[in-house]
């Protein structure tokens, strides 16, 4: 074996599509009809969608929103491309009339009454759904109406915890927000044994896959988490390309690199406040209990519950016997020595420092100018964090107390500046 098979940042289809299965059969089921599929980037998402595609009952369409550019006119000319491409195997799909599209409900309605006039089921892949959050009120209920209720037709969608805040948005008439009535399902980490396929490529034929030793794929398992681009990350490391062996870890291995640290600081940015802060607590330490958690983060018991929850599904953080800790060296790494550098509200932590006693007036106006714009930036985070709960009342009350602290700093700083 001379080429590296581990696929780095680019979506994979069958053979090379391992794990998922319990996943892609849930998004199989046809009595599914609107599914929120939530998960970090470089988790998969796109390579799920294309298997349902593949493996779909009926037909199904693929759609990537990031080529709409957030204009309702060319996801419908999309769309419509996509239907007349399975057309071509789906002689049915050409019954209608399409003409030029430029009203995305439309096509959909269209489509709907087709798939049941021929009792053909139909599942729209849209991926990239944050996109999404660049539509007004009324498109986003025009597109809600069209896509739920339908008989035949089904809807997955695809995009990180962003796409939350979507209902949040105000609205013109008097229906639901526009994730309302979607089911919502987590791209969470591999499966020991899903890891271990995909490191052994084990769909190759015996002569193409990948020796490695059980010792070697528990310190795969440990450093990476089990997410899938970490996990192919570490592989491409090691695969040597003479022997068709993964060679044994080394330091410069373990490295996060620029592209590994975009990845993580990006993701990072969609958490809510706590969710951040239990990370950075994680990450100064070995494990933790839940109840060592609470106490040191001084968080209520339900809302810790939550977070740790959400940690979980989303592959940030790992649980067993009671403990909990970062889920990735790799993660871990990033917390400890990238994420204190970053500027701005990613990396605040602390309170602002007090001006300095001897200082000139024109330091002390340049400190206090700077610790405004440092709390107007986690004032505004905390206000995204916010919209991103559907009721008021399930606002935590730590997120609603530092919201006020926030809020009266600015006006304190304002005053000095």
């Amino acid at each position: 074996m001379g080429r590296n098979p581990y696929i780095v940042g680019a979506a994979v289809f069958q053979p090379n599509f391992y794990g998922r299965k319990t996943l892609v059969n849930e998004l199989l089921d046809d009595n599914r009809k609107c599914i929120y599929l939530i998960g970090n980037r470089r988790t998969g998402k796109t390579s799920i969608l294309r298997c349902v595609e593949d493996n779909t009952r009926g037909v199904g369409l693929f759609l990537n929103l990031q080529g709409t550019r957030g204009k309702t006119t060319l996801m419908s000319q999309e769309l419509v491309r996509q239907i007349r491409k399975k057309a071509q195997k789906m002689p049915v799909l050409s019954r209608a009339e399409w003409g030029v599209p430029d009203d995305v409900c439309d096509v959909i309605e269209t489509l709907a009454d087709v798939a049941e006039a021929n009792q053909l089921p139909v599942v729209l892949l849209w991926d990239e759904a944050e996109k999404l959050l660049e539509l007004d009120a009324q498109q986003l209920e025009c597109l809600r109406s069209a896509l739920q209720d339908k008989r035949y037709l089904r809807t997955i969608i695809t995009a990180t915890k962003a796409l939350r805040r979507l209902n949040h948005r105000p609205y013109t008439g008097e229906t639901s927000p526009f994730l309302h009535g979607f089911e919502t399902h987590y791209v969470s980490p591999l499966s020991d044994e899903e890891v271990a396929d995909l490191v052994r490529q084990v769909k190759n034929p015996p002569e193409d896959r990948v020796q490695a030793s059980d010792a070697l794929l528990s310190e795969i398992i440990d450093l990476t988490g089990n997410h899938p681009f970490l996990v192919q990350v570490l592989c491409q490391r090691l695969f040597d390309d003479t022997s068709g062996k993964l060679r044994s870890i080394a330091e410069r291995d373990l490295a996060v690199d620029d592209r590994l640290s975009s990845l993580f600081e990006i993701d990072y940015e969609t958490l809510l406040p706590d969710e951040q802060t239990i990370l950075r607590a994680l990450s100064k330490r070995d494990a933790s209990s839940e109840q060592d958690l609470r106490s040191a983060l001084e968080l209520e018991t339900e809302h810790l519950h939550r977070c740790l929850l959400e940690l979980g599904r989303l592959g940030y953080v790992r649980y067993d016997n009671g403990s909990y800790w970062v889920a990735s060296h790799y993660l871990r790494t990033w917390l400890e020595k990238f994420l204190p550098r970053l500027p701005g509200a990613l990396a605040s932590a602390q309170p602002p420092a007090p001006l300095t006693e001897g200082a000139s007036v024109s330091e002390d106006v340049a400190l206090v100018q700077r610790q405004l714009a440092e709390a107007r930036a986690d004032l505004k985070l905390i206000e995204e964090r916010i919209s991103q709960y559907v009721l008021s009342t399930d606002v935590p009350l730590q997120l609603i107390k530092e919201r006020r602290r926030l809020q009266e700093l600015v006006a304190r700083l304002g005053g000095k500046a």
